[in-house]
């Protein structure tokens, strides 16, 4: 897509088209538009970080969250919808991006805290995607992590019975 129709797009319309394909089950839909808001945060990005190399000043866009939490989201759906798909190498090279976010410049302290959110996700997610691909030497560590976070038992025992069944 080209960055002059990037910049129109309004990147928190397009986390809730993401959320409603997740609900609806439409994986395809989710890689498809999880792209579209890849690319709107590196086109923001890409943009501020030229302004800041020749001095100028950085243009600001209107959105509910910092920029680093687009990278992640878009990178997060992504990669559910590769683990939904049964493509585990591709879910596991997604995990990866979004588990270090701290590349980007000028996070600030909610920035931080976002890359930090997104890696504890990639944690939980990398531990689902190993099992779910028949690495069963990741059931303790994933069975201590559902063990300390109770919330997540009922998806987590989900999710090692449909390894088990596979």
């Amino acid at each position: 897509m080209r960055p002059s129709i990037l910049k129109l797009l309004h990147p928190d319309i397009i986390v809730e088209m993401l959320d409603m394909a997740y609900r609806l089950e439409d994986w395809d839909k989710m890689l498809n538009t999880s792209g579209i808001l890849y690319s709107y945060a590196q086109c923001i990005y890409e943009e501020r970080q030229y302004h800041k190399a020749k001095g100028l000043p950085v243009p600001l866009v209107d959105t509910q969250r910092p920029l680093v939490y687009y990278f992640g989201f878009s990178h997060l759906m992504q990669g559910i919808a590769y683990q939904k798909q049964r493509k585990y190498d591709e879910a596991r090279e997604t995990i990866y991006r979004y588990a270090e976010l701290g590349w980007m410049e000028d996070l600030g302290v909610e920035g931080e805290a976002i890359a930090e959110e997104f890696r504890g996700l990639a944690c939980v997610n990398l531990y689902i995607v190993e099992i779910l691909s028949g690495r069963t030497e990741f059931l303790e560590g994933y069975t201590q992590f559902l063990q300390d976070n109770p919330e997540e038992l009922l998806p987590g025992l989900g999710t090692i019975v449909q390894a088990a069944v596979q």
